[in-house]
């Protein structure tokens, strides 16, 4: 693909996105990181250019690949003085908008994954949603994407926002759920590994069937009495105990309906 691209950012999602556009031959310019290592790192592995300076970034790029926190994409958009660029930022939940001002060919990649710098991932499936300025800077976002994924999909700011919001309670969530969960296991003498078939039969049902209907546990029997003995073992944690409570009730609640 004949685009060059400068990556604002090295953290989970710059170092998986950057390294799969590398590899389907897109021209890493440069990277930008705010401390040194991350960026020197990322850019020895790319071949590119390296900066801290948000200032110094390469101006002749097609494209700038916006990966940073959300929280601080907006001072660095106004310390770089990037303006009339092809600007595309990665958030799942921050709006198209915040973009407009430095440029009038900008737009959203989002994909929805989990990413983590030390598990190698396949992104040729991975869903990615998009949204643009207009049709022209589309085109030019689609066949961005399309270098990463077959799946890309069109996608509003505030539809973006749900997903995001879905994603966090499919992935983050879960895991912190699992967290707990190898917590009382470790309490109990055992490891977290235990937990591994019944794990994978879970997510297993959970894609095979609807969840709706894959639901099993106490809470969905409303089986009351299996459910105060678990109240009262967790009486050592009041917030633990509250978090069981609040989502033995919800699952009740909503099978009822």
């Amino acid at each position: 693909m004949s685009l060059s691209v400068v990556m604002v950012g090295s953290g989970n999602v710059a170092t998986h996105i950057s390294k799969r556009l590398n590899n389907q031959g897109v021209n890493i310019l440069q990277v930008y990181s705010r401390t040194e290592e991350s960026a020197r790192l990322m850019a020895e592995k790319l071949s590119a250019e390296w900066t801290t300076d948000p200032k110094s970034l390469n101006s002749e790029a097609d494209l700038y690949f916006l990966a940073l926190k959300d929280s601080v994409l907006a001072d660095f958009l106004i310390k770089s003085g990037l303006k009339n660029k092809l600007l595309v930022h990665c958030s799942g939940s921050l709006g198209i908008s915040i973009l407009s001002p430095y440029s009038n060919q900008y737009g959203v990649l989002y994909p929805l994954q989990t990413f983590s710098k030390s598990r190698e991932i396949n992104l040729e499936k991975i869903p990615i949603f998009i949204e643009s300025s207009n049709a022209e800077t589309e085109k030019k976002i689609f066949q961005l994407a399309k270098s990463i994924s077959t799946s890309v999909n069109k996608a509003t700011s505030s539809q973006r926002l749900q997903l995001h919001m879905a994603a966090v309670f499919a992935c983050n969530f879960v895991n912190h759920m699992y967290t707990i969960a190898g917590e009382i296991m470790e309490t109990s003498g055992f490891g977290f590994d235990y937990l591994e078939p019944l794990i994978r039969e879970t997510c297993e049902k959970a894609l095979r069937l609807h969840p709706r209907e894959a639901q099993t546990g106490p809470a969905v029997r409303n089986d009351r009495n299996i459910i105060e003995k678990h109240l009262h073992t967790l009486e050592y944690d009041a917030n633990l105990r509250l978090l069981y409570e609040r989502l033995t009730q919800h699952i009740s609640n909503f099978h009822k309906k």
